[in-house]
């Protein structure tokens, strides 16, 4: 991934990364949930976390981790950054 500039400058803007999603479900089916599981890197802050969307249209629909400070003086611009995001079956279900 490579941040190279932006027009304006909002709070919230960065990377996402969306796993094992059913978006595409909820279009046609208003009932379903369309769980997916998420991964957002945020330009200003530098902070990374995950979010787990358990019901995209209900109250608290989201759950989310604290989230780990990478960059502290923020996303860097113009250099290649990695980012892994892996999800697993485990006994419990995913984690």
């Amino acid at each position: 991934m490579m941040r190279v500039r932006e027009a304006t400058s909002i709070s919230y803007q960065g990377f996402t990364i969306g796993a094992r999603s059913e978006h595409q479900e909820v279009e046609a089916d208003k009932s379903a949930l369309g769980h997916t599981y998420y991964v957002r890197l945020e330009y200003q802050t530098g902070k990374v976390y995950f979010v787990k969307e358990v019901g995209r249209h209900l109250p608290g629909g989201y759950v989310g981790s604290s989230a780990k400070l990478v960059f502290a003086s923020g996303f860097p611009t113009n250099g290649r950054v990695g980012l892994k995001f892996v999800v697993r079956n485990t006994e419990g279900g995913p984690q």
